[in-house]
């Protein structure tokens, strides 16, 4: 019975990172007027890498709804606070702002 009910669990969390994958690979290219009005950086628990570190992006629309995205190091820094322009999306990933 145990095994059956880990074999369960193991399926359900399987499934939903196959559905995370198909949202994203699939979610529409969607483009808005927005503002960056936070960027920070935090720090993540590892193990296998102690210095890990999340870099945020936070945007406010024009309607008032703040998306956020994680981006790459490398990329972080090109981003100013208080800029305003067209933010272009998919999913959880900036394909371009300006």
């Amino acid at each position: 019975m145990k095994d059956y009910i880990i074999g369960i669990l193991a399926l359900g969390l399987m499934a939903l990172c196959y559905w995370n994958l198909f949202k994203k690979r699939f979610a529409k290219v969607k483009k808005v007027k927005a503002q960056l009005v936070e960027k920070y950086v935090y720090n993540v628990v590892s193990r296998t890498n102690p210095n890990a570190k999340y870099y945020t992006l936070v945007f406010e629309t024009e309607q008032g709804k703040r998306l956020s995205f994680n981006v790459p190091e490398f990329s972080y820094g090109g981003y100013k606070e208080k800029k305003r322009g067209t933010l272009k999306y998919k999913g959880d990933m900036i394909l371009e702002f300006k």
